[in-house]
């Protein structure tokens, strides 16, 4: 027995022989006389370790929260008491047992969970989801954040009540100071955490974080066990092999990725098998978190866990199977039969189908809200019940923030005015009704559609791999996309352009078209990134001209007060002075003469010209305004389209003196990024060199982003462009050794594979120039051609000889010669022959 004391001198006595759990900062032991309170001893190593746990300890003891034990069960281990040695110095603390006997873990691993709780259900799930949801919102509600969620700190009763341990780690504040927390587990840590833990930095938890390691744990309690971010990758840059740390760093959600190469495990469950809007809270939870969006918090979980409690279904072959009730059959016996992910995903939707009936201005719609066929920037997409037409339901935080109801209330209005665009774009049937307020609309039923920036982020369009060929095709039918919605004023981003398995182009989100008529401005996201350099140029005048203006004026203000103050001067000098005529003297007159010579007509041009042309140089160009729907600015977007979708990048993206910089510097400067590389600015590292493509090519995209005389702005058109991609397609040949690489046939080699071995720009471009065929070549075809001709034509000579005297009098070919109509042949030959001789005897008697 080892004796300690409390803060009032109480004495308590352990058993410090036998701990109940020991870790790396201390060990846990039973109170003596009551074994149902623990104390924490800390090692000395620890408090030296952390020198203001005695104060934050104290502070908890001072500061305890409400609910500690609920029915007779301790929920919160939280300290109660400070413990000191028999020197007065601090050693650990007082806290009530936790006496579940099975950690958190024991419910989520499978193994685990077949000995301890082989009876649960996925009613049990639910309610143990549901129960540590609440305990997290407690602590939250009591200036608290956990901070290291794992799952060996929660505990599970046989009643499925949870249970809380470790709590002196949690981050904490009393008394305007915050305590922090500062450790963690990586599969439960948000990115952001991870980030700043690795640049040495204490990061201040936030209940944000919390809720992140609480999706975490709910998705494996659901999901029976398998980490949201445990996937299967393939062919993926960058992968180390952990699965799940390289998700969690990237920040991508397998279940929801558009990266055909990243896919759940074999062993997962489908993600249709939740609900709806639980899926939802999923992807909120996990998707890139940015600044302003908060994570689901721990109430939200309650609300909505709880409802699906309420919804589900008791299987009628097994009656403790317990399912989502949007399932018209029981998911968990297909399960059974087989846990393999790629049979039971595509079989889940077909048996779960939850029907709702919405108004429109025409007739009510039926869709099944659990299927969505197609996701955009603002919308879902679903198909309509027995239909041939899809419903498209806005984005609820969406409708607010951009005001959807009242651009597709407009569009719907002025419809047949764009009728010209409906084959790239859906166009609105019938508005559908929620609420007196419009939440989507009706539209004609479109194949499965793939973002276009997605497509070329993964190289591949489900098992299809991109191709040179490929590339052009698209970029070909986006000039033809960009030259019909141009027609109709319609600017679109390469980032609302979708594509389907055949390459045909569509823009689906048409409420981000704008309405000049209405006022209604198009929704742009990249708008930088498609001003040309004549925006800026004119910007630069309009600033010269204001500057020059008030040049002029302080000039104009200057004269006027000089020439004031010289009228008053003499005003007063002739009060003074009576002033009289005076004659001037020879000296003055010859100082007002002066001697110049006549100037030829040739210096006084040379002279305009130079005035000219100083005149330039001190004021930019006067250019019109700015036009969005001009045709020069239409198509310098369509020329950085097809750049990035050709060259993998925006052609002004690179960084200057190390320094990373948007395409809006660059194209300021009419500064064009893909050539060789410059000492201090370089393009950006993914971007392909222009080369690869004909000179024909390269000249026209020059022309169409690079601005040489801001008076004459030709840019080339999208007819200009469709043609010069389709005679670039027809140009292609098939590499030897790899049939997905298309390469130009001016190339005597392949690009791609030289590429594949060594990517670096300035090297491709010199394997492009010593392996690009020159006249040198064409003249050694066209040699080996001539060679070829006259060895056939001597050979035709030798033969006709033959026939007609040397193999004649061996061989009696006279069949043989009818039998190939030689006769005409012979007389042909005859004829040339004399013909031959004649003009050699004449060259010779000459």
């Amino acid at each position: 027995m080892k004796r300690y004391y409390l803060a009032d001198q109480s004495k308590i006595e352990i058993d410090d022989s036998k701990p109940i759990g020991k870790g790396g900062e201390g060990s846990v032991f039973r109170l003596d006389k009551n074994p149902d309170i623990l104390v924490k001893i800390y090692t000395d190593r620890a408090l030296s370790r952390m020198p203001d746990i005695e104060l934050k300890i104290r502070a908890m003891t001072e500061k305890k929260p409400g609910l500690l034990s609920y029915n007779g069960l301790t929920i919160i281990a939280w300290p109660s008491h400070v413990v000191y040695n028999s020197k007065g110095r601090f050693v650990g603390y007082v806290m009530r047992r936790v006496t579940a006997k099975n950690q958190l873990s024991h419910v989520i691993t499978p193994g685990l969970q077949k000995t301890k709780f082989p009876g649960i259900t996925f009613y049990d799930r639910v309610v143990i989801a549901i129960n540590l949801a609440k305990v997290m919102d407690f602590i939250h509600q009591n200036d608290t954040v956990i901070g290291d969620i794992n799952t060996s700190d929660f505990f599970v009763y046989e009643g499925f009540e949870i249970g809380v341990v470790d709590t002196d780690s949690f981050q904490f504040q009393a008394k305007n100071k915050i305590f922090p927390c500062k450790v963690f587990t990586p599969d439960y840590t948000p990115p952001e955490v991870i980030k700043g833990q690795k640049n040495n930095q204490i990061m201040l938890r936030l209940p944000d974080h919390d809720n992140y390691g609480l999706a975490i744990l709910i998705f494996q309690i659901l999901m029976y066990g398998v980490h949201p971010f445990s996937a299967r990758i393939r062919h993926t840059m960058g992968f180390d092999g952990n699965a799940i740390n390289y998700c969690m760093e990237h920040e991508i959600f397998p279940y929801v990725s558009e990266n055909p190469n990243i896919v759940p495990p074999k062993n997962a469950m489908p993600f249709s098998f939740l609900p709806k809007d639980i899926q939802d809270l999923f992807v909120m939870a996990f998707k890139p978190k940015k600044a302003q969006e908060d994570r689901p918090k721990a109430s939200d979980w309650v609300i909505h866990l709880r409802e699906m409690k309420e919804s589900l279904k008791k299987c009628r072959k097994n009656k403790s199977h317990q399912y989502p009730g949007h399932f018209s059959k029981c998911p968990i016996c297909s399960r059974e039969h087989s846990k393999d992910f790629d049979q039971l995903d595509p079989y889940f939707p077909s048996i779960s189908r939850t029907y709702v009936t919405y108004p429109t201005d025409h007739k009510p719609v039926t869709v099944d809200v659990n299927t969505v066929v197609q996701e955009t920037l603002f919308a879902k997409v679903h198909d309509i019940r027995k239909k041939r037409t899809q419903a498209v339901f806005f984005n609820n935080q969406m409708i607010q923030k951009y005001g959807l109801a009242k651009r597709i209330d407009a569009l719907y209005a002025s419809r047949r005015e764009r009728s010209g665009i409906k084959a790239y774009v859906p166009m609105p049937l019938h508005l559908i009704k929620g609420n007196d307020e419009t939440i989507g609309y009706v539209t004609k039923k479109m194949p499965k559609r793939y973002r276009l920036t997605t497509f070329l982020r993964y190289n591949r369009l489900g098992r299809m791999k991109i191709t040179e060929k490929t590339r052009l095709e698209v970029a070909r039918n986006v000039a033809v996309l960009v030259n019909t919605l141009s027609k109709a004023n319609v600017l679109i981003e390469i980032n609302q352009i979708f594509i389907d398995k055949k390459l045909n182009v569509s823009v689906p989100d048409i409420v981000a078209f704008g309405l000049e008529k209405e006022g209604i401005p198009a929704l742009t996201f990249q708008k930088e990134d498609y001003i040309p350099y004549e925006h800026y140029l004119n910007l630069s005048y309009e600033a010269y001209l204001e500057a020059e203006t008030k040049r002029i004026e302080e000039t104009q203000r200057e004269e006027a007060l000089r020439e004031a103050r010289e009228k008053s001067a003499a005003q007063a000098e002739a009060v003074l002075i009576k002033a009289v005529p005076k004659t001037k003297s020879l000296s003055e007159i010859l100082e007002e003469e002066t001697f110049i010579f006549e100037t030829s007509k040739r210096r006084k041009q040379k002279d305009q010209k130079a005035k000219e042309a100083q005149d330039e140089d001190e004021s930019p160009p006067a250019i019109g305004p700015f036009d969005p729907l001009a045709k020069a600015s239409i198509r310098f977007r369509l020329a950085i389209m097809i750049h990035i979708i050709l060259h993998d990048a925006h052609p002004f993206k690179g960084h200057e003196n190390g320094v990373d910089l948007p395409p809006k510097h660059f194209i300021k400067k009419n500064m064009f990024l893909n050539r060789k590389t410059q000492k201090t600015i370089q393009a950006d590292k993914k971007m392909r060199v222009l080369e690869l493509y004909p000179i024909s090519y390269r000249k026209m995209m020059r022309r169409a982003l690079i601005v040489k005389n801001p008076l004459k702005i030709r840019r080339p058109s999208s007819k200009a462009w469709e043609r010069r991609l389709s005679n670039m397609i027809g140009d292609l040949k098939v590499c030897s050794k790899n049939s997905d690489h298309h390469y130009d046939k001016r190339l005597i080699s392949c690009p791609y594979c030289h590429m594949a071995t060594d990517p670096d720009p300035d090297l491709m471009r010199t394997f492009i120039t010593t392996n690009t065929k020159r006249i040198t070549d064409h003249l050694v075809l066209a040699n080996v051609l001539i060679n070829q001709l006259v060895v056939l034509s001597a050979l035709s000579l030798v033969l006709y000889l033959l026939f007609k005297n040397g193999l004649s009098s061996y061989i009696n070919l006279e069949g043989f010669k009818d039998f190939l109509g030689l006769d005409g042949i012979t007389a042909f030959m005859d004829d040339v022959s004399n013909k031959v001789i004649d003009w050699l005897l004449s060259l010779i008697g000459r």
